[in-house]
């Protein structure tokens, strides 16, 4: 029987190709609609009308006219669509799917930080088309932990594809054995092991198809060439279907199919992979789970 996992995230794939997106949904420029929040936290979206003094009138989505003084409020832009009457904001969060990086850029100063199960990671939008991110796990000495980083460029860009080249890197920390005589045999030096890349997103912020390749480098294996597939599509306001999936020609490979649950910043994300080749029977399925929260980029 063919496992159901990879079976799904290909049809996953499938659907997210850039016509499946939804018929009735329209995409709301940036600085057309606003969100007022109150001091108690609960919100409208719609725009400013008009300001008077420290009263202003703000016209909800749906038409409604309201007056409130501006000492109690704040209002800032906002950034999504608008599907079948209810507007669904912008998914802060496009730049990777659970791991793998897309061809998409974080804007200039926008950032994220979150954990991948317990290893913690961050991202930042240098420039338009310049991100950098990396992560090291809570405990251990630097000198003795393993830390990544994963520069990317995008070289390609439109409204609904973006192209983009990087470096996933990590650093493997060297060893001595404790239980050895000092000349039982050599301490070993810390490497850099990893995958230069380019990737490719086809699609919007809502629903996408990603394909990339690379080739790795490092102690560990080099001159392999791991393939990638993933996609994602908006499916509620706050829930997105992410799937993301690995092939090295030979070896062996994993697919994976989940739900990314979104709030106006932060996101949750989990799923379940399935590996398949190169001993992998072991450990067939494994679960995933990670948590990030957006920052900056004038939101």
């Amino acid at each position: 029987m063919l496992p159901i996992v990879p079976l799904l995230a290909l049809a996953l794939c499938a659907a997210a190709l850039p016509g499946a997106a939804h018929a009735q949904s329209a995409p709301v420029p940036a600085d057309s609609l606003q969100e007022l929040r109150r001091a108690d936290g609960s919100k409208e979206i719609g725009r400013v009308v008009s300001t008077r003094g420290d009263t202003l009138t703000f016209e909800t989505i749906t038409g409604e006219r309201l007056e409130v003084r501006t000492r109690y409020v704040r209002v800032r832009p906002v950034r999504g669509r608008m599907v079948d009457g209810e507007f669904w904001p912008e998914d802060r969060h496009t730049t990777r799917l659970f791991f793998a990086p897309t061809g998409r850029t974080l804007e200039e100063g926008a950032g994220y930080a979150g954990l991948f199960f317990f290893l913690p990671f961050v991202g930042y939008g240098v420039t338009d088309g310049v991100t950098v991110a990396g992560g090291l796990p809570f405990i251990g000495s630097l000198g003795g932990t393993p830390a990544w980083i994963a520069p990317k460029v995008r070289v390609y860009h439109t409204p609904t594809a973006q192209v983009s080249g990087g470096v996933f890197a990590i650093h493997v920390p060297g060893w001595r054995d404790e239980y050895c005589e000092i000349d039982c045999a050599p301490p070993e030096k810390g490497s850099w092991n990893g995958v230069v890349y380019g990737v490719g997103t086809f699609g919007d912020g809502d629903n996408a198809l990603h394909a990339g390749a690379g080739v790795t480098f490092g102690t560990d294996g080099s001159g392999k060439v791991p393939l990638m597939v993933g996609g994602e599509r908006r499916v509620s306001m706050r829930n997105k279907l992410i799937t993301e999936n690995w092939l090295i020609p030979g070896e062996g490979g994993a697919a994976s199919l989940g739900v990314r649950r979104m709030g106006d910043k932060w996101t949750v994300d989990y799923g379940l992979m399935f590996l398949f080749g190169g001993g992998a029977e072991d450990v067939p399925y494994f679960p995933i789970i990670s948590f990030s929260r957006a920052f900056g980029g004038g939101w």
